[in-house]
């Protein structure tokens, strides 16, 4: 009953990923709530603390709440430490009790394909309900534009493409014998992620299929000629993924907007905002590199450097570090960031040591450790509890022998 309960709260937190953030800390607290009703509390708790792979998580942890308790930035450290909660509490829940299997794998897989299917099916519909038929906006235009789209989803279009190469990812891994159904899933869910067209996840993705590319032309017996094949194939898409109209803007949006730097950007002007940032932010940190200014102080040391600096209408538009490596240095200085690179390493080394029952695992590791290069992805709520439960949920699954379901 235990494990039937449990198979319940993990889908439940797949599909409230796509609804309010809120909804999935109430499904994790539910979570916890089941945890705790167990007559063996004792031993889980005995087991998710001597189970040396928590650690890193841990310390992560425990750095935060000691810079929170020294920080000058109270209100803003206790956010900061209401969502760093996550990345104890998963490793607690699912480092001791875990019944992911192959079998649960596919259910889950099934159930988040399902939700992330009709949640992009109401982005689109409620797109064209709002602009075309309310305001005839030309179809084809609704369609191809990512502002237009995401309005009717309640994350930006950026995060979205996360969760979408995510699923991407975990039905390419898993669809080993239905090439067909392989095929159609991925091109289904490829669509939206080419509309929506995030710096961050697209050149992910292409980097992806270029290395299954080259590494499926290094098993055939002609080397040579099938990495040539490959390398022409990878040319030949990358000229016709260019063409596609929201992509080619895309790059020369970025490639007109980065040198393009004076007193009036504002966070419209997203990549010269971007540059604009990680440079004041790089003078907060050489002025404070080693303890930092405390837990929660990075947005506001980043406004008035940027008053200061004149950029009032960037500072007015009240943006973030945009970048999680960055904005950790800021606040919790070389310690902090070495400790949070090594939890990085240590999740990655983890999955890569099982890259061969599973890709998506350490890929998926690849590309979150890519977006906290582009973005503060911890300062939003959906993203500091669901990355703690995918690492936790996959790093910590236990023998299927001992564990799996009867379904």
């Amino acid at each position: 009953m235990r494990q039937k309960i449990w198979l319940f709260l993990v889908g439940l937190c797949f599909t409230s990923l796509l609804y309010k953030p809120i909804t999935f800390v109430w499904v994790s607290c539910a979570f916890l709530i089941h945890w705790l009703i167990d007559k063996n509390l004792l031993d889980k708790i005995r087991r998710a603390f001597t189970n040396k792979k928590t650690w890193p998580f841990y310390a992560f942890f425990l750095l935060q709440l000691l810079w929170c308790i020294k920080t000058n930035y109270k209100n803003e450290a206790v956010i900061q430490m209401e969502r760093a909660i996550f990345l104890v509490v998963f490793p607690i829940i699912l480092s001791s009790e875990n019944y992911l299997s192959a079998k649960v794998e596919k259910i889950l897989l099934r159930i988040f394909s399902i939700a992330l299917l009709a949640s992009l099916c109401y982005a689109f519909c409620h797109a064209i309900y709002s602009f075309h038929f309310l305001k005839d906006v030309p179809l084809k235009n609704v369609l191809l534009n990512r502002g237009q789209l995401s309005i009717a989803t309640i994350w930006h279009p950026g995060h979205y493409s996360v969760f979408i190469a995510f699923l991407i990812l975990w039905n390419y891994t898993h669809l080993k014998y239905q090439t067909v159904w392989r095929f159609i899933y991925i091109l289904l869910f490829s669509i939206p992620l080419i509309i929506f067209t995030s710096r961050t996840v697209l050149p992910f993705c292409v980097l992806f299929v270029l290395l299954e590319l080259l590494n499926s032309a290094s098993k055939r017996t002609n080397k040579f000629k099938s990495r040539f094949l490959a390398i022409l194939l990878i040319v030949i898409g990358s000229l016709l993924l260019y063409s596609i109209p929201s992509i080619n803007k895309r790059v020369r949006d970025t490639l007109q907007n980065i040198n393009n730097i004076n007193l009036t950007v504002g966070d419209s002007d997203a990549t010269a905002a971007r540059r604009v940032i990680y440079q004041n932010n790089i003078e907060l940190i050489k002025d404070k590199p080693m303890r930092g200014y405390g837990l929660g102080a990075s947005h506001i040391e980043l406004k008035e450097k940027l008053f200061k600096e004149g950029y009032q209408k960037l500072a007015a538009d009240d943006i973030g570090a945009h970048s999680e490596y960055l904005k950790i240095f800021i606040e919790q200085g070389i310690l902090g960031i070495l400790i949070f690179l090594f939890l990085l390493f240590f999740i990655s080394r983890e999955f890569y040591k099982n890259i061969k029952e599973n890709k998506m695992e350490f890929w998926m590791s690849l590309l979150i450790i890519l977006t906290f290069l582009t973005d503060s992805m911890f300062d939003f709520t959906r993203f500091a509890v669901f990355y703690p439960f995918f690492w936790s949920l996959f790093m910590f699954r236990e023998n299927e022998e001992t564990q799996a379901l009867t379904l």
